[in-house]
């Protein structure tokens, strides 16, 4: 799978709302088939179908051919009577297209367990078609409800498209460093585009291309974290985020929603294995550190030598990277193991935006 880089502008990116797990489409087995379908409004684009159950906020769980269930074996399945999870989907230049593992089970919770999720690509905006295959529907029992997420990896090479990314860029950053609460900022925002958790490994660079900082974003499914410059160059705080080992019982560091994915990710610093505090970073740091080696001065993490540009006007300057991770670490992207597959940290799955 190729990386691509997208740039990260406030306001400037615009998802279609399943996004945001928004979009959820419940096909009811007793009346979708093809000749009166569920509709929904999707703008052209990949799009991943997922099946989930009613705790979800969904209406179904599966559905059944016939109005009894027997001829289970053992463990529930391979039943001639039983529980389904086979759904189809048409759309504007998308043939029909089927998904469901063939199986016929003993409960509808055993069906939706083996359920298959489906991509599916649109070529234009327009209403797209969900049904079930049967005839008829008259002795039919559930339903189907799916998510549809934005697919991840479908940015085309060397374009600007409005899709999740593995790589985000902010390419210009100023900061007013004499902190009164009044001067230029800039704030961004980092967002998951599935409903897979998801490690965000941000990093800052001076105009020379001079890492100086790197910390790492815990995201849930369909997550969003902003930060604002200022708190971390004023007052040395970053986003607390934690993992689902990490966070405390309540769940109440990084929330999971009611259609997001919690998880555990390897690494021992920030929300993987060591929570940050706030302020993370000391004013010693930020004085003789991040705050002179941004505006032209000295640093002393790199033994005194200077790494940006000299303007004159007390304004931290500079660019933020934002790599797809998948671990928790302290290496910049200029380190030698960085980029080393699964072994590595950055990870080429295209799942955030911002």
């Amino acid at each position: 799978m190729q990386r691509y880089v997208v740039g990260l502008l406030i306001g400037g990116l615009v998802l279609a709302s399943a996004a945001a797990g928004q979009v959820v489409v419940n096909i009811d087995a007793t009346a979708n088939d093809t000749s009166n379908p569920v509709t929904a409004f999707l703008s052209a684009g990949s799009y991943v179908a997922v099946p989930f159950d009613n705790s979800g906020g969904g209406g179904f769980i599966a559905w059944s051919a016939w109005d009894s269930t027997s001829g289970c074996d053992g463990e529930g399945a391979n039943c001639s009577q039983g529980w389904l999870n086979t759904y189809r989907i048409a759309g504007p230049g998308q043939p029909e297209v089927s998904a469901g593992d063939g199986g016929i089970y003993e409960t509808p919770e055993l069906a939706l367990a083996n359920a298959e999720s489906l991509p599916f690509t649109t070529t234009a905006d327009g209403l797209v078609q969900f049904y079930i295959s049967d005839t008829p529907l008259t002795d039919n029992r559930g339903g189907m409800s799916l998510l549809i997420e934005v697919a991840a990896g479908q940015a085309g090479r060397c374009t600007i498209d409005q899709v999740p990314a593995a790589t985000l860029l902010l390419p210009y950053f100023e900061v007013d460093l004499a902190c009164d609460g009044t001067g230029i900022t800039t704030l961004f925002s980092v967002n998951n585009a599935s409903a897979a958790a998801g490690i965000a490994h941000v990093v800052f660079w001076t105009d020379l291309s001079v890492p100086t900082l790197d910390f790492d974003i815990y995201l849930t499914g369909f997550d969003v974290e902003t930060v604002n410059l200022r708190d971390v160059f004023c007052d040395g705080k970053i986003p607390v985020t934690a993992d689902q080992g990490e966070d405390t019982a309540t769940d109440s560091i990084s929330p999971q929603g009611i259609w997001s994915e919690d998880d555990d990710f390897p690494g021992a610093f920030g929300p993987c294995g060591n929570v940050y505090p706030s302020p993370a970073l000391n004013q010693t740091y930020l004085t003789n550190h991040l705050r002179s080696i941004h505006t032209g001065g000295a640093s002393s993490l790199y033994g005194g030598n200077c790494g940006a540009e000299v303007f004159g006007d007390n304004l931290a300057r500079g660019y933020i990277t934002i790599d797809n991770a998948l671990r928790c670490s302290l290496l910049f992207p200029s380190d030698e193991g960085y980029f080393a597959g699964e072994e590595g940290v950055a990870s080429n799955v295209n799942q955030l935006w911002g």
